[in-house]
């Protein structure tokens, strides 16, 4: 089987970041345990964003993870499962942070070995499209594929493509909002992701 990890929030503990970032944006958001009950286009919307600002802010928050990546913990217990995965399973990571953000990430905590490749994808709700091209590309099948991801928009885009989705309630959304979506696996702690697939 072929897993194909998000990176922040599934990966990384990111998401106090990322709201910091969009509180930034717009100062009324509410808090972060309430915005987690919000899906990613409920929250775009609550930002205020069109496409090219949004586009911006995306590099603008690239930009601030790599200036503040040595103080973004792994999620406890990651490590240990993406351990445990890859000695059963392929590896991969699609986000829409940048290659250079994320290799850097996962080398420093010895975690990138574990990874066959790493795809970045340049906007916030373009995985659907540039998810199957590579798959197409890389000569998978998409019966062969998990996508495991944190936020909506990660089951919405695997969805779309027919792609297996395994949810994750650790990161950005809450277990309820992520389980609406009624996405194939829920995992709520990385040990059930070892649990779920071996």
């Amino acid at each position: 089987m072929n897993l194909i990890f998000d990176f922040d929030g599934t990966l990384c503990e990111s998401g106090p970041l990322t709201y910091d970032h969009l509180k930034h944006l717009n100062p009324d958001l509410p808090s972060w345990e309430e915005m987690r009950r919000y899906s990613s286009e409920e929250v775009v919307r609550l930002i205020g964003l069109g496409p090219i600002p949004l586009f911006l802010a995306l590099f603008r928050a690239r930009r601030e993870f790599r200036r503040s990546s040595g103080k973004i913990n792994v999620v406890p217990g990651v490590k240990d499962a993406v351990s445990l995965l890859s000695k059963r399973h392929q590896l991969f990571v699609c986000s829409s942070n940048s290659y250079k953000n994320i290799e850097s990430y996962l080398r420093r905590h010895d975690m990138l070995h574990y990874f066959q490749h790493i795809l970045s994808v340049p906007t916030v709700f373009g995985k659907k499209k540039h998810l199957r091209r590579w798959i197409d590309k890389s000569g998978l099948n998409l019966s062969d594929c998990v996508y495991v991801g944190d936020e909506t928009r990660d089951v919405v885009a695997s969805q779309a493509i027919g792609l297996p989705v395994c949810a994750v309630a650790w990161g950005f959304n809450h277990q309820d909002t992520l389980g609406q979506l009624r996405p194939n696996f829920l995992a709520l702690c990385p040990g059930d992701l070892v649990k779920l697939f071996t």
